[in-house]
């Protein structure tokens, strides 16, 4: 067994096809358990015993969790290829930057995930531009049609567009 000594938030979409969401974030909550880390996603927890449809007992949750997650560690920004970063995510993004930034120590990680949780990669540039980052031949991205390809020519990794979704395939390493 692996000892479990890393606290991580999870954060991964909710709103939408709700009951599809919620067997995404548990199959990456069992992920992460089984390489070794403790994981808690506030949107499986909080709706629970809280109304996500009431604003104010929402934002109740949402600020609970964000306290819990003052206490972790890393925090994982999750996405299935078919995704796109909610208000919520964008939220805990901005606010995590914000203490990263402020001198709080702690791994901010955008990860790539298959349905059932199988790890695909990390996102090159976390969510917003790939302005100082350097692709490799291996890194992959998504193209117009939703599949993962391979990078087609040495121009765009070159010049990069900040708007394809790249991946770097990788273990995840603690």
């Amino acid at each position: 067994a692996l000892p479990i000594c890393i606290k991580v938030a999870v954060e991964s979409p909710f709103k939408g096809d709700v009951k599809r969401n919620i067997k995404f974030c548990q199959n990456i909550c069992r992920f992460a358990v089984t390489q070794g880390y403790n994981p808690f996603a506030m949107h499986l927890f909080f709706p629970q015993f809280l109304d996500d449809t009431i604003e104010s007992e929402r934002n109740l949750g949402i600020q609970c969790g964000l306290d819990w997650t003052n206490k972790a560690q890393e925090v994982w920004f999750c996405l299935h290829k078919e995704d796109k970063i909610t208000p919520g995510m964008f939220k805990a993004i901005e606010r995590n930057t914000e203490l990263v930034r402020k001198g709080k120590k702690r791994k901010l990680r955008y990860l790539l995930f298959t349905q059932d949780g199988g790890l695909i990669g990390t996102i090159i540039g976390g969510i917003k531009y790939l302005d100082s980052v350097q692709l490799q031949e291996t890194d992959l991205y998504y193209s117009s049609t939703g599949s993962l390809e391979q990078c087609p020519c040495p121009e765009l990794m070159t010049n990069p567009k900040s708007e394809a979704l790249w991946v770097r395939p990788q273990k995840l390493l603690i």
